[in-house]
């Protein structure tokens, strides 16, 4: 599900619309308004393309385009390693 809102505000840092966004990274127009609006998903090749144009981090990348899904599995993955800081 993408955070609409949190990737308008990207777009808006970097000066896009969603019509020039869509042409810079090679989505018709209206296919982007339908991913923005939750209507389909971003492919991971767009949301590679995304964060390059709009400098996103690891982080803004989780919160817009994965509900912070990735954050939450690297705590599970995490949690469940065995503790080697007091071998």
């Amino acid at each position: 599900m993408t955070n609409t809102s949190l990737l308008l505000a990207k777009m808006a840092q970097h000066g896009y619309n969603k019509t020039q966004l869509a042409d810079k990274v090679g989505i018709h127009r209206h296919t982007f308004s339908n991913k923005m609006n939750n209507q389909s998903h971003f492919t991971v090749e767009e949301v590679v393309d995304l964060a390059e144009t709009l400098e996103l981090t690891a982080t803004e990348i989780d919160i817009i385009f994965f509900d912070n899904q990735l954050a939450k599995i690297n705590q599970t993955v995490l949690s469940k390693r065995p503790d080697y800081t007091s071998l």
